[in-house]
């Protein structure tokens, strides 16, 4: 479900899953705008089991209300850098690391941090090496599960094929499997 900016809620594996959570109502952030709330409340969500925040820095990706639900969640997966400023529940993770969740129903949902960019790729970095912010991408994935990509703000498009081509060189989907049956191409007229 799309809720709104940067938001999203995935339900994977039985886990309820919240990516960037804004919840704000519109109006000024400091120096942002928001200009249309969300789609749903936070509190209309249910339980939470697992917040992943690809940054913290900026309003348009973790507002107050944001902040609130992702600090009453069990877990909360972003930076290194927004762990220490976030505090409990929050974990941080370097790029290519992972972080095991146990599923309800048994078993466990990997994911993995994977690199991202906060700004043009071509941009100046600071002291870090970060364009902006530190900023990561996760992938979401299990043995009875899709992999699912969550890019977070990100303006590294390769990153996308990075996490496919990191390892083992692997074509990516790009004809119906049977493994993805509810994948589905649609070609261009003509």
């Amino acid at each position: 479900m799309v809720v709104g900016g940067p938001t999203a809620v995935l339900d994977l594996g039985g886990l309820r899953i919240v990516s960037d959570p804004t919840f704000d109502d519109p109006g000024p952030h400091g120096y942002l705008t928001k200009t249309a709330g969300p789609a749903i409340a936070g509190d209309q969500l249910g339980l939470v089991d697992l917040v992943l925040v690809s940054h913290d820095n900026h309003a348009d990706n973790l507002d107050d209300r944001g902040r609130a639900l992702a600090l009453a969640a069990p877990l909360v997966l972003t930076t290194r850098s927004g762990a220490g400023r976030l505090g409990e529940p929050a974990i941080g993770l370097d790029p290519w690391t992972s972080h095991a969740v146990r599923r309800p129903g048994g078993g466990e949902l990997t994911v993995t941090a994977v690199p991202a960019v906060h700004g043009p790729e071509d941009g100046e970095g600071d002291a870090d090496g970060f364009i902006n912010c530190e900023v990561i991408g996760f992938v979401l994935s299990g043995p009875d599960l899709p992999a699912v990509y969550v890019s977070g703000d990100n303006a590294y498009v390769r990153a996308f094929f990075d996490q496919h081509l990191r390892g083992t060189p692997q074509a990516l989907l790009d004809q119906p499997s049977p493994r993805y049956p509810e994948v589905t191409f649609c070609s261009p007229p003509g």
